[in-house]
């Protein structure tokens, strides 16, 4: 948590918060005093694009997520990379829902255009990310700093996501995003803007039928997990699927269906007792659809 001016007293008299204070001098002595309050909300720096693909070409976005249970008004909050000058303010009646997601993004246009499942976003801002790393910042309405991350584009940060496809999410929105450990590279291309890191947006319409409009491969549950865990996906017709489990270095650690499958729900338990703590990644494949998401294994 940081802290923002709540109020300026000049003179034993109280004047509103702002970020900078004129003083009209005179022969007599003036004392300020400034009062400050501890800022209460807790969003955070999710994940972030700065170098698309040449074939996938969103333009440059940072993705933002609401940690806390209750909404936010981030009317009038303010994004900045390291140059003071480069500064996007968030529109008016921006609420970001509890446990919510929004995107803000260089070119609005570009990135639903190129990335359809884009949601929730926001822009344009007119500065580029850059694509060897800088510091990124986000402020309340008030000038307070929320949240600050430096990233790179050489190790020990994540370098798929420096032109190649990937973009660079935060594992988990709990940890340390100022620690480049904690963050990995997408492995859905064009990452996932809008919604949660390393899973797949759900058609709403798809819900509630008994026949799925679309493949769907759910986040494990519960996750993460020591030593077992679920993996529910979904096909809308009858096919070939395989499911298989790879480490982070794409070594295939598990191969869990291999076989035709009806449509519907279908459920498939990991047990990972003989396996090391570690992020691991389950893709499902079928003859036109290819899927993945990522679990986390702690002992």
């Amino acid at each position: 948590m940081g802290y923002q001016i709540a109020s300026w007293v000049v003179n034993g008299e109280t004047q509103p918060a702002s970020q900078t204070l004129i003083i009209t001098l005179a022969d007599t002595a003036v004392t300020v005093q400034a009062q400050f309050e501890e800022i209460t909300e807790v969003l955070v720096i999710n994940e972030i694009n700065y170098n698309s693909s040449d074939n996938f070409g969103t333009g440059d976005w940072v993705e933002i997520f609401n940690t806390m249970d209750s909404d936010v008004d981030i009317s009038g909050w303010v994004f900045k990379d390291d140059v003071d000058s480069n500064a996007y303010v968030v529109p008016e009646n921006t609420i970001l829902e509890a446990q919510g997601y929004i995107v803000i993004a260089d070119d609005t246009t570009k990135l639903k255009s190129v990335n359809s499942e884009a949601k929730n976003y926001v822009g344009d801002f007119s500065f580029n990310l850059s694509g060897s790393g800088e510091e990124l910042r986000l402020f309340n309405a008030q000038g307070g700093l929320v949240d600050v991350v430096t990233y790179s584009d050489s190790a020990p940060w994540p370098t798929e996501a420096d032109g190649n496809g990937s973009t660079l999410e935060l594992t988990d929105a709990g940890s340390d995003n100022t620690v480049a450990e904690n963050w990995i590279a997408s492995t859905r291309l064009g990452g996932t803007p809008g919604w949660a890191n390393g899973t797949v947006p759900v058609s709403i319409e798809s819900q509630g039928k008994d026949t799925p409009d679309n493949f769907v491969l759910k986040q494990n549950y519960p996750n993460p997990f020591n030593p077992s865990t679920n993996i529910t996906f979904v096909l809308p017709q009858s096919t070939k699927v395989q499911l298989t489990v790879y480490n982070m270095l794409g070594q295939k650690v598990q191969t869990l269906v291999d076989g035709n499958l009806t449509s519907g729900s279908h459920t498939v338990r990991f047990e990972a007792s003989n396996l090391s703590s570690g992020i691991y990644i389950y893709q499902l494949r079928t003859p036109t659809t290819s899927l993945t998401q990522r679990m986390v294994l702690v002992k």
